[in-house]
């Protein structure tokens, strides 16, 4: 099943369960999508054999949680009064996690278009500068018996070297047409976790990485609410879940004293959604200032190679007449 399938999923089984259905009757309407029988078979005895929607649908690959947090929720549905609002809690998480990381890739995503676009036409125009003008003028003087100008000479050496200007275009070409086919290739909870290669790969570039960071960062945040919701205090809910990562500290260096002082004076509910969102609008503005720079330095080397190409084009037109 692909992405939009399982975000499909994963809203109907929400809404089904607020409007009072059965788990094997939610299981069979939201999984109609898929137009597969022998799915919906597998997932109503995977129930049975477990009674966790949890567990089945993370065996189905609707959802992916790592085995701490599957292990708590799959404890509270087991408990009457919590049977359903833990796993609705959980897929309104795995919702909002998609929405942000989904509107992060796509501000990234545009960033690095404009950026491609600027370097397939200059890399265009260099190409037809050095190997359709300047060998003309070369040609011209040297029928003439004189010299190329030194800038010009320089720019014809250049070009003909291994990193030439064509080169070096080409290059900026081919790597910002590879991280935009990751960012829309790769989905989403890949991308954050580094679950593929592609994804390690892109992981280790800087402005990326402040982003990946950010997301761990939104998942436990995310993953620590929807223990909260279902009842369990800050002590209960940080045993449950893993450890928290290093981003947490780094970027709201205060967020888990103030959240255990939130708990003791009963607004910790309300904590958790504020700290969330400081580190959601925190990674919108990593994502903004990181398209800004991609667009600075492409645009610085867009508009230095275009002076250089005015330079070594037209030092030869205006010494021509001294060579006539």
């Amino acid at each position: 099943m692909n992405e939009n399938q399982k975000l499909f999923i994963q809203r109907n089984m929400r809404q089904l369960l607020q409007q009072g259905h059965s788990p094997p009757e939610v299981l069979e309407k939201s999984l109609s999508i898929l137009n597969n029988k022998q799915l919906v078979l597998e997932a109503k005895t995977h129930y049975d054999r477990c009674e966790s929607l949890t567990k089945t649908i993370v065996h189905l690959g609707v959802i992916e949680v790592d085995d701490s947090l599957l292990t708590a929720i799959s404890n509270k549905e087991k408990e009457s009064t919590t049977a359903n609002a833990s796993f609705v809690e959980l897929l309104a998480a795995h919702e909002t996690i998609s929405e942000v990381f989904s509107l992060l890739k796509i501000r990234l995503s545009m960033g690095l278009s404009y950026a491609l676009w600027l370097s397939v036409i200059a890399t265009i125009v260099f190409s037809i500068v050095n190997y359709q003008v300047l060998p003309q003028f070369e040609e011209i003087f040297q029928s003439f018996g004189a010299d190329l100008p030194t800038f010009t000479k320089f720019a014809l050496s250049w070009q003909s070297s291994v990193l030439s200007p064509s080169v070096l275009g080409f290059v900026f070409v081919i790597t910002i047409g590879y991280l935009l086919a990751t960012l829309y290739a790769v989905p989403v909870n890949k991308l954050a976790t580094g679950q593929s290669w592609n994804a390690k790969l892109i992981g280790r570039i800087p402005f990326i990485k402040s982003v990946v960071n950010y997301t761990h960062a939104v998942i436990w945040m995310s993953h620590l609410r929807v223990l909260q919701s279902v009842g369990m205090d800050m002590k209960e809910a940080l045993n449950s879940l893993s450890k928290p990562p290093k981003s947490v500290s780094l970027h709201l260096p205060d967020g888990l004293d103030n959240l255990q002082v939130a708990e003791s004076i009963g607004t910790l509910s309300d904590e958790i959604a504020y700290q969330s969102e400081r580190i959601i609008s925190s990674a919108e503005k990593v994502v903004t200032q990181a398209s800004r720079k991609i667009m600075a330095v492409i645009l610085a080397f867009v508009a230095g190679f275009i002076i250089f190409s005015i330079f070594a084009s037209y030092l030869p037109i205006f010494q021509l007449g001294a060579v006539v």
